[in-house]
């Protein structure tokens, strides 16, 4: 799953996580959060991108 994020609010997600946890009933492998922030960060399932890197995916 992708979710795209942009102003302030970057970090503040909700969906995608309860679709990649492991307790979840979907158990989804990974997920993608497309931001404003020129980082890219790894906390467990979930990968964060600038969001120029879209095209990549």
């Amino acid at each position: 799953p992708i979710e795209v994020k942009s102003g302030n609010d970057q970090n503040n997600f909700r969906a995608i996580p309860k679709l990649v946890d492991d307790a979840s009933r979907y158990r989804m492998p990974i997920g993608y959060v497309f931001g404003n922030k020129n980082v890219l960060l790894r906390q467990g399932n979930l990968i964060t991108l600038p969001i120029y890197m879209i095209m990549f995916v």
